[in-house]
């Protein structure tokens, strides 16, 4: 008899993952002006742009999550794109035990890759304090694969974030992209688990 394949439920905790209504729970650092684009979306119908005027250093944009303590284990991935200037993208997490106070802490930065017109997706994971309650995962551009600046008016595209959280490797899920839009396949049904468009979600068996 052949052993029975276990298919778990899992849940994309980016709470805007795609900008499909809005730019709502994402950040950027000082200088930078993000816009929704309809110009070659990775999903969907629109993406988000970022541009920085200036020249500077460790010029992100980022999502921001709140979560319920108990998870202690991460992965995300993202997908980035060029416009102008920056040819590198890398990621980082921050994380700390409150939902709205505190000083963040940051993991490990994720390898760097190239980025160019095409979508290139990010990924990184590693452990968490299983006090978390707040997430930040930042999405940078750089001009070199080790540097850290950006060169003046560099902008780039992204779309299509997934978090997943366990509270080890081997229990979290790997973080393909889906959500609540997500047409049915294979072992999955996908829903919202919120309003459409700014709520985690969920793929049920």
């Amino acid at each position: 008899m052949k052993p029975v394949r276990e298919v778990k439920p899992k849940t994309n905790y980016a709470q805007n993952p795609s900008f499909e209504t809005n730019e709502l729970n994402w950040v950027n650092a000082s200088g930078g002006v993000r816009a929704q684009i309809t110009t070659n979306p990775y999903v969907g119908s629109k993406c988000l742009q970022v541009t920085f005027a200036a020249a500077g250093t460790f010029k992100y944009v980022g999502q921001n999550t709140i979560i319920a303590p108990g998870k202690s284990y991460i992965k995300a991935s993202v997908a980035v794109r060029q416009i102008t200037g920056a040819g590198f993208a890398k990621m980082r997490v921050g994380y700390r035990d409150h939902p709205t106070t505190g000083a963040l802490t940051y993991g490990p930065l994720s390898a760097s890759i190239p980025i160019g017109e095409g979508w290139n997706v990010l990924t990184i994971g590693h452990s968490i304090p299983a006090t978390t309650q707040h997430l930040v995962v930042i999405v940078y551009a750089t001009d070199t694969a080790e540097g850290s600046t950006v060169v003046a008016g560099s902008s780039w595209a992204i779309d299509a974030m997934n978090i997943s959280l366990g509270t080890t490797d081997a229990n979290t899920p790997e973080p393909t992209y889906f959500d609540g839009d997500t047409p049915p396949a294979g072992d999955y049904t996908y829903s919202w688990d919120g309003a459409p468009g700014a709520s985690t979600s969920t793929a049920k068996p």
